[in-house]
């Protein structure tokens, strides 16, 4: 459905000015033909002001009338239809529409909803602001072979997120990372809270569409990173909470198009930091959570001189060091402390006039009320326990 609002360009003089004015009118198409409706009752605005009401008339009939005539719908023109093969008899996931690839961020996911299910035959429409994305279910997670029923092309996006809680060991991550190749069209893997290794993200290397890898609490160790290299589209890496390697962190730098780079809670330091800095390429780079990154850092950070956004919270950089950061053109700062004196933030701003600077607001001693009513029944746990 197309929703558009009329501007005093869609009627012609006299009509423009009456309209204009004092009428704001939205159109719904719905397959309706262009000459009836607004378009037949505009050319009889030409002729008469008794047109007005005539076209009051035919709006009405366009937006209540349509729908009980029971006109199809039709794909948006920014939209294609994609037609994909999956396995006929079992269904092994929903495909979802996402923010595009080349998006920042995943939050937007939040309320991205299933479309259609992964079984037989499906066409979907996608908007060209939006990625499909094929969520992985517990049946493809133990029967990873089916992938090689799926369409090679035509899926933008990947997520397999699934850790199994059994000590069994029949399901797991680099089981699936075994078939992922066989969808060559994949832009996107999310192996977030999975329990992939570096011996199964070996398999991505011949995944030469992939420009982003979400890693958020995978067992990695940076190994994979070698294999990454042959990627030649590669632009953003996220790693949270991941037991990494520091000597694994040279071969960022050989990684020709990586401009976003997360190194979240990864005991990261000034070696790691080192290699970072030979990745030029990087115009964007989180480090937060890494208390061994401090001041002895900053010369090589000063050497990203691409450099337009840089997250620093619960890092052990000084006042003194972040002003010395001040010659690179960072747009968006994250400061390293939740709170600075009036002084050091007076400072702080001289030093980046042109920059955003934040703060950490997820500081324990700056919890908001939502978040203090969310958890209060948590107080309460200790005089349950005494019970």
């Amino acid at each position: 459905m197309n929703i558009r609002r009329a501007s005093s360009l869609d009627f012609p003089s006299p009509a423009r000015r009456c309209l204009a004015s004092s009428l704001e009118v939205q159109t719904i198409g719905l397959g309706i033909n262009g000459k009836v409706g607004f378009g037949y009752a505009v050319e009889l605005v030409k002729k008469s002001v008794l047109g007005l009401r005539i076209l009051l008339v035919a709006a009405f009939s366009t937006v209540f009338l349509s729908p009980i005539v029971g006109s199809p719908l039709k794909p948006a023109e920014t939209s294609t239809v994609r037609k994909l093969e999956f396995p006929p008899d079992h269904a092994i996931g929903g495909l979802l529409l996402v923010p595009a690839v080349n998006a920042a961020g995943k939050n937007a996911w939040s309320n991205a909803k299933e479309i259609a299910i992964a079984q037989g035959s499906v066409s979907v429409p996608v908007p060209k602001d939006k990625a499909l994305m094929l969520e992985l279910n517990l049946y493809a997670w133990q029967h990873p072979e089916c992938l090689r029923q799926v369409s090679p092309s035509g899926i933008d996006s990947l997520k397999a997120s699934f850790r199994m809680m059994d000590d069994d060991n029949k399901l797991n991550c680099d089981k699936v990372l075994e078939f992922i190749p066989y969808l060559k069209g994949i832009a996107f893997l999310d192996l977030e809270s999975s329990d992939a290794t570096d011996a199964g993200l070996a398999n991505v290397k011949s995944m030469k569409n992939l420009k982003v890898i979400y890693l958020t609490g995978c067992p990695v160790h940076g190994n994979c990173l070698k294999e990454f290299c042959s990627l030649p589209e590669l632009m953003r890496l996220i790693f949270v909470a991941n037991p990494l390697e520091m000597t694994s962190l040279k071969y960022l730098g050989r990684m020709q198009k990586l401009t976003e780079l997360k190194l979240d809670n990864v005991k990261l330091n000034e070696d790691g930091v080192k290699s970072i800095a030979e990745c030029h390429t990087l115009q964007k780079l989180w480090v937060p959570h890494n208390t061994a990154v401090s001041d002895k850092c900053v010369p090589y950070l000063r050497s990203l001189k691409n450099l337009r956004t840089l997250d620093l919270r619960r890092t052990s950089i000084s006042v003194r060091g972040v002003k010395s950061l001040a010659s690179l053109e960072i747009r968006d700062l994250w400061l390293p402390r939740s709170e600075y004196s009036s002084d050091d933030m007076a400072s702080l701003n001289r030093a980046f006039p042109n920059t955003h600077l934040y703060t950490d607001k997820g500081h324990p001693n700056n919890v908001d009320d939502s978040t203090k009513a969310l958890l209060a029944p948590l107080t309460l746990l200790p005089e349950l326990i005494n019970l």
